[in-house]
């Protein structure tokens, strides 16, 4: 069996373009013929001129046959991978705040100026001018504790700031007949610390004073001065001392 030489195929379709070619040519020619001779601008229809027509140059067919044409193979697609679906974490719920109690507003205290204490002067204590008054402030009269005794007296007792009795004070009496001293302690009768003047045996009314001093003469209190009383139940005449003051 006669095997056919690898330009047979293109050789065949050549040969037949140029048969199709050929062909419509001649068709094209007839055509035209047939529409110059009874087409509407022949004579008998008094058209005017027939319009030229120019024929068309023939294809020409190719001398050498064509080298067929290589086949370029398409890039493939490339496969785009579809991005798998991530799981996104389901954000976990959060809790509802609970209410926040507002701060309220504390009052700034205002500083507050610190006071200077301003020492007080110490008080000047004046001094009286003796160191012992007459107690509760007056004489007292009463009757003599013995019986049917009605003699005129002086006495009484000396006291110190606590109250309590004190000895070496002397008691200096004047008046009608008398300038005499008698010690703080002599007659306990009227106390730890008593004194006492005797005037006369029957009550009688004079005016006498009497005034505290120490026993190196100085002036312990004022003096005082009063008048006896002539009835036996006052015929003793009380006169007690204080000391308010140390001596200086």
């Amino acid at each position: 069996m006669k095997q056919d030489s690898p330009s047979a195929g293109p050789n065949r379709i050549y040969n037949l373009v140029s048969v199709v070619m050929v062909v419509l040519t001649l068709l094209v020619l007839c055509g035209v013929v047939g529409f110059a001779a009874f087409g509407p601008n022949t004579p008998a229809s008094g058209g005017g001129e027939p319009t030229l027509f120019v024929l068309g140059s023939p294809t020409p067919t190719l001398k050498y046959p064509t080298a067929q044409a290589s086949w370029t193979p398409s890039p493939s697609p490339t496969i785009t991978v579809t991005p798998t679906a991530s799981r996104t974490p389901v954000p976990s719920e959060t809790g509802t705040p609970t209410d926040t109690p507002t701060a309220t507003n504390t009052l700034t205290p205002s500083p507050t100026s610190t006071a200077t204490q301003t020492p007080l002067p110490s008080p000047t204590v004046t001094r009286s001018a003796f160191d012992f008054v007459l107690k509760e402030g007056t004489v007292t009269f009463t009757k003599y504790s013995k019986k049917n005794d009605c003699g005129a007296r002086i006495a009484g007792a000396v006291f110190n700031k606590s109250g309590g009795y004190m000895k070496g004070i002397n008691i200096h009496i004047t008046g009608p007949g008398a300038d005499a001293r008698v010690a703080a302690g002599d007659h306990t009768e009227y106390g730890a610390s008593g004194y006492e003047y005797f005037i006369t045996n029957v009550p009688v009314a004079r005016t006498y004073s009497v005034q505290a001093e120490y026993p190196d003469g100085a002036l312990a209190s004022d003096v005082v001065t009063f008048t006896t009383k002539d009835t036996c139940e006052k015929t003793v005449a009380l006169v007690n001392f204080k000391q308010i003051q140390d001596r200086q």
